[in-house]
């Protein structure tokens, strides 16, 4: 079964690798990107097929990914979808908002191409096939 990630990502270069893990991961997905939180928000707001899983950024022009974090778990239409915040911060107050947001989780964004097909992996393996995800029962 193809799972569906929203890759909300204003970085080039950031967002062409996590696109090849998602290839090399081996897991079906189909992976479409946004550039900022607001662009995000309207995406989903306007998508009938919601995807399984965001995976996004925290600085982004526009608006940020703790803000739309934010504005999507208080909408009780889009609250139910898991949301990946990544970011290349480990400060804790990035850490301490995206869960009290109600961020899924937060991950520190590794550097390299091994450590970014393992991140991948792990998420795919995590998300789509050990978790049991809301939508599913849509």
């Amino acid at each position: 079964m193809t799972q569906t990630v929203l890759l909300v990502e204003d970085d080039d270069v950031d967002a062409m690798a996590i696109t090849r893990s998602f290839k090399r991961c081996g897991q079906e997905t189909k992976l479409i990107r946004v550039t900022n939180g607001k662009e995000a928000i309207d995406h989903l707001r306007a998508e009938n097929d919601l995807p399984d899983l965001v995976i996004m950024d925290i600085k982004m022009p526009v608006m940020n990914g703790l803000e739309a974090l934010d504005v999507i778990k208080k909408d009780q239409d889009l609250c139910h979808i898991p949301i990946v915040i990544t970011s290349t911060s480990s400060d804790p107050h990035d850490i301490q908002a995206c869960y009290k947001s109600r961020g899924n989780s937060y991950i520190v964004k590794p550097s390299g191409t091994e450590a970014s097909d393992l991140m991948i992996k792990t998420l795919t393996d995590y998300w789509f096939k050990l978790a049991t995800l809301p939508s599913k029962f849509g």
